[in-house]
Protein backbone atom coordinates (compact mmCIF):
# COMPACT_ATOMS: atom_id res chain seq x y z
CA UNK A 1 0.00 0.00 0.00
CA UNK A 2 2.38 2.30 0.56
CA UNK A 3 4.58 2.18 -3.15
CA UNK A 4 0.94 2.05 -4.86
CA UNK A 5 2.53 -1.09 -6.83
CA UNK A 6 1.40 -3.54 -4.14
CA UNK A 7 2.29 -6.84 -6.39
CA UNK A 8 5.08 -6.31 -8.35
CA UNK A 9 7.21 -4.58 -5.59
CA UNK A 10 6.27 -7.34 -2.61
CA UNK A 11 7.00 -10.37 -5.27
CA UNK A 12 10.44 -8.89 -6.23
CA UNK A 13 11.25 -7.93 -2.54
CA UNK A 14 9.99 -11.59 -1.15
CA UNK A 15 10.38 -13.63 -3.95
CA UNK A 16 7.05 -14.82 -4.33
CA UNK A 17 4.35 -15.22 -6.74
CA UNK A 18 2.03 -12.19 -7.46
CA UNK A 19 -0.93 -14.02 -6.78
CA UNK A 20 0.76 -15.24 -3.55
CA UNK A 21 0.52 -11.83 -2.84
CA UNK A 22 -2.79 -11.30 -3.62
CA UNK A 23 -4.18 -13.80 -2.00
CA UNK A 24 -2.12 -13.22 1.35
CA UNK A 25 -3.58 -9.36 0.66
CA UNK A 26 -6.69 -10.53 0.65
CA UNK A 27 -7.24 -12.57 3.33
CA UNK A 28 -5.10 -9.80 5.53
CA UNK A 29 -7.77 -7.25 4.75
CA UNK A 30 -10.64 -9.09 5.00
CA UNK A 31 -9.85 -10.37 8.54
CA UNK A 32 -9.38 -7.26 9.96
CA UNK A 33 -12.40 -5.33 8.75
CA UNK A 34 -14.48 -8.55 9.14
CA UNK A 35 -13.08 -10.81 11.38
CA UNK A 36 -12.47 -8.32 13.94
CA UNK A 37 -14.07 -5.25 14.18
CA UNK A 38 -13.05 -4.29 17.71
CA UNK A 39 -9.13 -4.10 16.19
CA UNK A 40 -10.65 -1.17 13.64
CA UNK A 41 -12.15 0.38 16.74
CA UNK A 42 -9.29 0.18 18.77
CA UNK A 43 -7.45 2.67 16.43
CA UNK A 44 -10.11 4.00 14.57
CA UNK A 45 -13.30 5.61 16.44
CA UNK A 46 -15.14 8.71 17.84
CA UNK A 47 -14.29 9.95 20.75
CA UNK A 48 -16.95 9.50 23.82
CA UNK A 49 -16.40 11.28 26.48
CA UNK A 50 -16.19 15.07 27.55
CA UNK A 51 -12.33 15.67 27.95
CA UNK A 52 -11.43 14.21 24.72
CA UNK A 53 -14.10 16.40 23.10
CA UNK A 54 -13.69 19.52 25.07
CA UNK A 55 -9.64 19.22 23.77
CA UNK A 56 -10.84 18.33 19.89
CA UNK A 57 -12.97 21.31 20.24
CA UNK A 58 -10.43 24.04 21.76
CA UNK A 59 -7.82 22.72 18.81
CA UNK A 60 -10.42 23.62 15.62
CA UNK A 61 -11.30 26.45 17.46
CA UNK A 62 -8.01 28.17 17.25
CA UNK A 63 -7.92 27.71 13.54
CA UNK A 64 -10.27 29.77 12.63
CA UNK A 65 -12.61 30.80 15.59
CA UNK A 66 -15.32 28.11 14.87
CA UNK A 67 -16.57 26.93 17.98
CA UNK A 68 -17.45 23.15 19.08
CA UNK A 69 -16.36 21.39 16.21
CA UNK A 70 -15.71 17.63 17.29
CA UNK A 71 -14.54 16.85 13.49
CA UNK A 72 -14.56 18.18 9.48
CA UNK A 73 -15.97 15.54 7.54
CA UNK A 74 -15.38 14.73 3.75
CA UNK A 75 -15.85 12.28 1.22
CA UNK A 76 -13.16 11.28 -1.55
CA UNK A 77 -13.51 8.49 -4.66
CA UNK A 78 -11.74 5.51 -5.15
CA UNK A 79 -12.92 4.12 -8.73
CA UNK A 80 -13.28 0.38 -9.15
CA UNK A 81 -13.21 -1.21 -12.79
CA UNK A 82 -15.38 -3.81 -11.95
CA UNK A 83 -18.86 -2.97 -13.67
CA UNK A 84 -22.20 -4.72 -12.32
CA UNK A 85 -25.54 -4.44 -12.05
CA UNK A 86 -25.14 -5.46 -8.37
CA UNK A 87 -22.18 -3.06 -7.55
CA UNK A 88 -24.59 -0.48 -9.08
CA UNK A 89 -27.15 -0.42 -6.68
CA UNK A 90 -24.89 -0.06 -3.66
CA UNK A 91 -22.38 2.25 -5.15
CA UNK A 92 -22.85 4.88 -7.09
CA UNK A 93 -21.82 5.93 -11.05
CA UNK A 94 -23.19 8.10 -13.00
CA UNK A 95 -24.98 7.65 -16.37
CA UNK A 96 -23.03 6.33 -18.82
CA UNK A 97 -19.74 6.26 -16.70
CA UNK A 98 -17.97 2.95 -16.77
CA UNK A 99 -16.76 3.42 -13.64
CA UNK A 100 -17.50 2.71 -10.28
CA UNK A 101 -17.53 5.57 -7.78
CA UNK A 102 -16.97 4.87 -4.21
CA UNK A 103 -17.83 7.27 -1.53
CA UNK A 104 -15.50 7.05 1.36
CA UNK A 105 -16.63 9.34 4.29
CA UNK A 106 -13.85 10.13 6.51
CA UNK A 107 -13.73 12.10 9.57
CA UNK A 108 -10.71 13.90 11.05
CA UNK A 109 -10.12 15.90 14.05
CA UNK A 110 -7.92 18.84 14.60
CA UNK A 111 -4.76 16.34 14.82
CA UNK A 112 -5.45 15.08 11.38
CA UNK A 113 -6.27 11.66 12.76
CA UNK A 114 -9.20 9.44 11.60
CA UNK A 115 -11.91 9.16 13.73
CA UNK A 116 -14.54 7.37 11.26
CA UNK A 117 -14.76 5.98 7.86
CA UNK A 118 -17.66 4.82 6.23
CA UNK A 119 -18.63 4.14 2.68
CA UNK A 120 -22.16 5.36 1.29
CA UNK A 121 -23.72 5.99 -1.58
CA UNK A 122 -24.38 9.48 -1.72
CA UNK A 123 -23.79 12.12 0.71
CA UNK A 124 -27.29 12.83 1.43
CA UNK A 125 -27.82 9.31 2.76
CA UNK A 126 -24.77 9.41 5.72
CA UNK A 127 -27.30 10.41 8.59
CA UNK A 128 -29.74 7.49 7.64
CA UNK A 129 -29.51 3.74 7.42
CA UNK A 130 -26.74 3.47 9.42
CA UNK A 131 -24.13 5.71 8.47
CA UNK A 132 -22.86 8.44 11.02
CA UNK A 133 -26.40 7.59 12.93
CA UNK A 134 -24.55 5.81 15.53
CA UNK A 135 -22.36 9.17 16.52
CA UNK A 136 -25.30 11.90 16.18
CA UNK A 137 -26.49 11.21 19.87
CA UNK A 138 -22.84 11.91 20.92
CA UNK A 139 -22.85 15.15 19.14
CA UNK A 140 -26.13 16.11 20.22
CA UNK A 141 -25.58 15.29 23.86
CA UNK A 142 -22.54 17.15 23.94
CA UNK A 143 -23.21 19.91 21.74
CA UNK A 144 -20.58 19.72 19.65
CA UNK A 145 -20.73 19.49 15.15
CA UNK A 146 -19.30 18.22 12.31
CA UNK A 147 -18.30 20.41 9.65
CA UNK A 148 -19.07 19.51 6.14
CA UNK A 149 -19.17 20.73 2.87
CA UNK A 150 -22.45 21.60 0.66
CA UNK A 151 -22.77 17.92 -0.41
CA UNK A 152 -23.63 17.39 2.80
CA UNK A 153 -27.20 17.94 4.17
CA UNK A 154 -26.88 20.52 7.13
CA UNK A 155 -28.34 19.08 10.21
CA UNK A 156 -28.36 20.42 13.69
CA UNK A 157 -24.89 18.09 14.37
CA UNK A 158 -23.75 18.66 10.60
CA UNK A 159 -23.26 22.14 9.89
CA UNK A 160 -22.39 23.26 6.17
CA UNK A 161 -21.75 26.18 4.19
CA UNK A 162 -24.33 28.71 3.09
CA UNK A 163 -24.84 28.34 -0.66
CA UNK A 164 -25.73 32.51 -1.48
CA UNK A 165 -24.24 33.44 2.11
CA UNK A 166 -25.48 37.34 2.99
CA UNK A 167 -22.66 39.95 4.23
CA UNK A 168 -21.85 39.92 7.50
CA UNK A 169 -22.27 37.13 10.04
CA UNK A 170 -23.27 34.32 7.10
CA UNK A 171 -19.76 35.02 5.03
CA UNK A 172 -17.41 34.85 7.96
CA UNK A 173 -18.90 31.86 8.99
CA UNK A 174 -18.85 30.19 5.63
CA UNK A 175 -14.93 32.01 5.29
CA UNK A 176 -14.25 30.34 9.09
CA UNK A 177 -16.12 27.00 8.13
CA UNK A 178 -13.79 26.82 4.82
CA UNK A 179 -10.35 27.72 6.92
CA UNK A 180 -11.05 25.48 9.44
CA UNK A 181 -12.60 22.45 6.94
CA UNK A 182 -8.60 22.87 5.59
CA UNK A 183 -7.87 19.82 8.81
CA UNK A 184 -9.49 17.44 5.94
CA UNK A 185 -7.46 18.60 2.37
CA UNK A 186 -4.31 17.70 4.99
CA UNK A 187 -5.35 15.38 6.50
CA UNK A 188 -6.57 13.19 3.01
CA UNK A 189 -2.84 14.35 1.63
CA UNK A 190 -1.29 12.91 4.40
CA UNK A 191 -3.01 9.24 3.59
CA UNK A 192 -1.66 9.53 0.10
CA UNK A 193 1.46 10.23 0.94
CA UNK A 194 1.82 7.70 3.13
CA UNK A 195 0.17 5.08 1.00
CA UNK A 196 0.11 6.00 -2.68
CA UNK A 197 -2.00 3.27 -3.20
CA UNK A 198 -4.67 6.10 -2.56
CA UNK A 199 -3.43 8.29 -5.48
CA UNK A 200 -4.94 6.87 -8.40
CA UNK A 201 -7.77 4.16 -9.16
CA UNK A 202 -7.60 0.59 -7.41
CA UNK A 203 -8.76 -1.83 -10.01
CA UNK A 204 -10.08 -4.14 -7.56
CA UNK A 205 -13.56 -5.39 -6.53
CA UNK A 206 -15.33 -2.31 -4.74
CA UNK A 207 -16.00 -4.31 -1.42
CA UNK A 208 -12.09 -4.96 -1.46
CA UNK A 209 -11.08 -0.76 -2.11
CA UNK A 210 -13.25 -0.59 0.92
CA UNK A 211 -11.31 -2.86 3.07
CA UNK A 212 -7.79 -1.43 1.95
CA UNK A 213 -9.33 2.23 2.55
CA UNK A 214 -9.88 1.19 5.61
CA UNK A 215 -6.44 -0.72 6.36
CA UNK A 216 -5.00 2.29 5.84
CA UNK A 217 -7.16 4.22 7.58
CA UNK A 218 -5.63 2.37 10.83
CA UNK A 219 -2.15 2.86 9.59
CA UNK A 220 -1.83 6.46 9.36
CA UNK A 221 -3.39 6.73 12.98
CA UNK A 222 -1.05 4.26 14.32
CA UNK A 223 1.66 6.67 12.44
CA UNK A 224 -0.12 9.82 13.83
CA UNK A 225 0.21 8.26 17.29
CA UNK A 226 3.98 7.62 17.07
CA UNK A 227 4.66 10.69 15.51
CA UNK A 228 5.83 8.44 12.44
CA UNK A 229 7.13 11.22 9.99
CA UNK A 230 5.96 11.40 6.60
CA UNK A 231 7.78 10.49 3.26
CA UNK A 232 10.14 13.11 1.48
CA UNK A 233 7.92 15.42 -0.72
CA UNK A 234 6.38 18.58 -0.72
CA UNK A 235 4.19 19.58 2.50
CA UNK A 236 0.98 17.99 3.59
CA UNK A 237 -1.24 21.40 3.05
CA UNK A 238 -0.35 20.45 -0.53
CA UNK A 239 -3.91 22.41 -1.56
CA UNK A 240 -4.56 19.42 -3.93
CA UNK A 241 -8.75 19.61 -4.14
CA UNK A 242 -8.91 16.87 -7.25
CA UNK A 243 -11.56 14.94 -4.84
CA UNK A 244 -13.27 17.95 -4.44
CA UNK A 245 -13.09 18.87 -7.91
CA UNK A 246 -14.09 15.52 -9.14
CA UNK A 247 -17.48 16.34 -6.75
CA UNK A 248 -18.21 19.66 -8.07
CA UNK A 249 -17.69 18.84 -11.95
CA UNK A 250 -20.46 15.60 -11.63
CA UNK A 251 -22.83 16.78 -8.49
CA UNK A 252 -23.18 20.17 -9.08
CA UNK A 253 -26.80 20.15 -9.89
CA UNK A 254 -28.02 17.41 -7.26
CA UNK A 255 -25.59 19.73 -4.56
CA UNK A 256 -27.49 22.84 -5.58
CA UNK A 257 -30.66 21.81 -5.29
CA UNK A 258 -32.29 19.52 -2.01
CA UNK A 259 -29.40 20.16 0.44
CA UNK A 260 -31.23 23.96 1.43
CA UNK A 261 -34.47 22.35 1.13
CA UNK A 262 -34.22 20.81 4.87
CA UNK A 263 -36.64 20.74 7.47
CA UNK A 264 -36.95 24.27 8.80
CA UNK A 265 -35.74 23.48 12.46
CA UNK A 266 -32.17 22.89 10.73
CA UNK A 267 -31.86 25.85 9.25
CA UNK A 268 -32.83 28.13 11.63
CA UNK A 269 -30.42 26.55 13.99
CA UNK A 270 -27.80 27.14 11.49
CA UNK A 271 -28.92 30.90 11.48
CA UNK A 272 -29.10 31.16 15.18
CA UNK A 273 -25.72 29.30 15.89
CA UNK A 274 -24.46 31.83 13.18
CA UNK A 275 -25.61 35.03 14.77
CA UNK A 276 -24.37 34.41 17.91
CA UNK A 277 -21.15 33.13 17.07
CA UNK A 278 -20.08 35.30 13.73
CA UNK A 279 -21.38 39.06 14.11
Amino acid sequence: MATGKMLPCSSDDLGLSSSSIAHVRTVITQTINDSDPQLVSQFVAFPQDASQLQHNQARFKAIAGFPSVAGVIGTTFRSSSVLSTTYNKEFKNFPGDPIILIDTHVVFDAHCKILYVVQKSVDQEILSEGGLKQIEGVLALAGYHLLGDSGYPCRQCLLTPYLRPLPGPQLNYNRALKKTRGVMRRGISQMKRRFPVLQADIKLKPERVSRIIVICAILHNICRDRNIPLPEGEDDDDGDDSDVKVKDEKMMDEENGPVESLPPSDLHYRLHFTDLHFK
